[in-house]
């Protein structure tokens, strides 16, 4: 909207009437974010009551509802705005959706709309985000630096004098949580060992034979063999088999530490990032398998594969 006219004093109650219109557009069709500025209900909300003044001061009368009119000016109006907001921090998608309007709340036409992804701005904006920290609030990034301030003494002492819990019930559910989060991870990169060694190294394995034989059979009819995609499976299940064994021997390490607060400090801190490692070591070789040698179904094969 270049320029906000004076509403008119007889279409104030226009206004009025028409103000849960604003709510309404935002909630069904952008939605808000309190995490970020410029994107809070609140700010959603004045803008929008901007555009429904602007659309009362330039509505005529005859060519359509005024609901159906206002709708699209606040919505214009709020696209424009978020746009505004983006450029100023970072950038945004905007995701696309068919949806129909309910008939019982305003006679609106079926059409597309946009809808702000707001979780595509917080995955961005993660790393870089430092407004907890400016306001004196924890900003952890991992579960045992979260379990440590549980049982700060400030914490402690805040839920022992409004008689929520005692400092032992604070202590033992700390205690509690240290253990499962130490568990988990510990399935987890069991089940990653046991997808390794009994998976993708035997398929591996399989796949490099086959080619093997294949390079042996070009050679004997004179054909010069192509090892090069050869050299590059052997290299990339070298990487991905040797990123198994330094989560093995993390793991172990973890295992026998008896106190928990510790073991989560060696969990995050040794075998999640090992666990990482072989995750992306791992994709690589999956990326080289051919299809039958893959030893379960791809997301694609679960998605859109059909059982006989």
């Amino acid at each position: 909207m270049k320029e906000l006219l004076p509403v008119p004093a007889e279409r104030l109650d226009l206004v009025e009437q028409h103000l849960p219109l604003v709510r309404w557009v935002i909630l069904s069709g952008f939605g808000y974010n309190e995490n970020i500025v410029g994107l809070e209900l609140d700010d959603l909300l004045q803008e929008g009551a901007v555009a429904l003044c602007h659309a009362a001061a330039t509505y005529r009368e005859g060519k359509t509802a005024f609901s159906t009119y206002a709708v699209k000016v606040i919505r214009n109006h709020l696209l424009s705005y978020c746009r505004e907001v983006g450029k100023k921090s970072i950038s945004y998608d905007v995701m696309m959706l068919d949806y129909v309007l309910p008939d019982d709340i305003y006679d609106y036409e079926r059409e597309r709309i946009s809808r702000l992804c707001t979780a595509e701005i917080l995955s961005r904006r993660k790393k870089t985000y430092k407004g907890a920290a400016k306001r004196g609030l924890y900003n952890n990034k991992s579960t045992p630096e979260a379990l440590a301030c549980m049982v700060s003494k400030k914490n402690v002492d805040l839920v022992v004098k409004h008689g929520i819990f005692t400092k032992t019930e604070v202590l033992s559910r700390c205690e509690i949580q240290y253990e499962l989060y130490n568990k988990t991870l510990n399935i987890e990169a069991l089940t990653m060992l046991d997808m390794l060694y009994k998976d993708l190294l035997p398929a591996a394995k399989k796949y490099l034979k086959d080619l093997g034989a294949i390079a042996i059979s070009e050679k004997e009819l004179g054909l010069k063999p192509d090892v090069v995609f050869m050299k590059k499976l052997q290299e990339a299940a070298a990487a991905m088999y040797k990123d198994g064994e330094i989560l093995s021997k993390e793991l172990v390490k973890a295992e026998k530490i008896e106190d928990q607060k510790k073991a989560s400090a060696a969990y995050h801190g040794k075998v999640l990032p090992a666990m990482e490692a072989l995750r992306k070591s791992g994709d690589a070789v999956e990326a080289l398998l051919g299809k039958e040698y893959l030893p379960y179904p791809t997301y694609g094969d679960l998605l859109f594969g059909i059982n006989g």
